[in-house]
């Protein structure tokens, strides 16, 4: 089995377990135009759509196996670039509820800027604070959802 084949298979089983515990989630009890749930449903069926085009997808390549001494120069750069941003995402996972919506995404977003483009801290910063407060607002202020609002208490 391929790497994307197996791939394909694992985030298919994943999108099923976050579909089933984003139908069975517990809403809140405060009236909302959009509730909580929605997002992570729809975020769960384009996962498993894009589990499915993988899948279809690989099964009419045919597999090739490098081997480490194969790889070209510039796939084990990505490979780092990748784990580095898995870790900034399990980083916002355990972040969110402590630190809240807006400081937990800015780090996330000047986090995740920083290991694609080191070299622009200022456009960085910008950028992470900027998308957060955003976001945070049309969330918050048009569409009436809640979100942690963790140690700035907004």
């Amino acid at each position: 089995m391929g790497f994307d084949r197996g791939m394909s298979i694992g985030l298919f089983l994943f999108s099923c377990w976050t579909l089933y515990l984003s139908a069975t989630m517990k809403l809140s009890a405060v009236r909302q135009i959009v509730n909580a749930d929605i997002f992570p449903i729809i975020i769960s069926v384009a996962m498993m759509a894009s589990a499915v085009a993988l899948f279809f997808k690989s099964m009419k390549e045919k597999p090739v196996k490098p081997h480490r001494s194969e790889l070209k120069e510039g796939e084990s750069e990505d490979r780092k670039t990748q784990i580095l941003s898995m870790l900034g995402i399990v980083g916002y996972v355990f972040a969110m509820e402590p630190l809240g919506y807006i400081v937990s995404t800015a780090l996330l977003t000047i986090y995740e800027t920083a290991v694609f483009e080191a070299k622009h801290w200022v456009r960085n910063l910008l950028t992470g604070v900027g998308f957060a407060v955003g976001v945070y607002v049309i969330f918050v202020q048009v569409l009436g959802v809640l979100l942690p609002k963790g140690i700035l208490g907004w």
